[in-house]
């Protein structure tokens, strides 16, 4: 897939998918709605800040506690420096998540799920410690689509 992707602590982000189908993914620190344009439908739900379940999070939250649930290693390349956080319990979306920095800035995000399916991100054009403004994190339900609320 690609798109773009914006992160504001406090559970505000913003994930816009334009292949190879759009899809739309916005919190705005409260409710997280997920826009799926093809099935012309959006599902409203309260935002659970969980970072096993919304590994995004991961980014940005003060709450580190959630680190204890896992094996993490940190490996040191020439290039950029990867941490691997391995799960410690059965729990959640994810057995491992990978995450690299290059400059200090993320890079690549690597999720691997109990199937043993993987979803690889790759972040470029990077910006970091910009001032967002809230409304980027505004999601209005478009008219004539199905909504299902689950808030």
């Amino acid at each position: 897939s690609k798109g773009n992707l914006v992160l504001k602590k406090g559970g505000f982000f913003r994930i816009e998918t334009t292949e190879p189908f759009p899809q739309l993914l916005v919190a705005d620190g409260t409710d997280f709605y997920t826009f799926d344009q093809d099935l012309e439908q959006v599902i409203a739900r309260r935002l659970v800040r969980d970072v096993k379940q919304i590994p995004i999070l991961l980014f940005g939250s003060a709450d580190q506690s959630f680190l204890q649930g896992y094996h993490i290693t940190e490996v040191d390349e020439k290039t950029h420096t990867q941490f691997i956080l391995e799960s410690r319990t059965p729990e959640g979306i994810f057995e491992m998540l990978i995450l690299k920095f290059m400059r200090h800035k993320p890079s690549d995000m690597e999720i691997r799920d109990s199937l043993g399916q993987s979803t690889r991100v790759k972040l470029t054009s990077v910006t970091a410690n910009t001032l967002i403004d809230d409304s980027r994190f505004t999601f209005t339900i478009p008219e004539g689509v199905d909504l299902i609320d689950d808030r």
